[in-house]
């Protein structure tokens, strides 16, 4: 079948996207947890979650609320002990 009238655009776009080579590439199947995040609300209050999937399940439900969203490195434990006070 040959794309004829407004199909045409649609089929020359497709085999273009086709033959574009590949930006990203999936290096790793384990879980990516460089980044936090920290929600701040309109109100000035903030929450920070440790996951991209909790980040986008707090826009969809309360973007009416949110003001921004700030992207900070993870802090991890090392060593599994806290140094912190007893």
């Amino acid at each position: 079948m040959t794309p004829t009238g407004h199909t045409k655009g649609w089929h020359n776009m497709i085999s273009q996207k086709m033959s574009e080579p590949e930006f990203f590439k999936q290096t790793s199947d384990l879980p990516y947890d460089r980044h936090w995040y920290k929600i701040w609300c309109k109100d000035n209050s903030v929450k920070i979650v440790e996951s991209y999937e909790e980040v986008q399940t707090a826009w969809w439900n309360f973007h009416q609320h949110i003001s921004h969203i700030e992207v900070i490195d993870a802090k991890r434990k090392k060593g599994g002990k806290s140094r912190g006070f007893a």
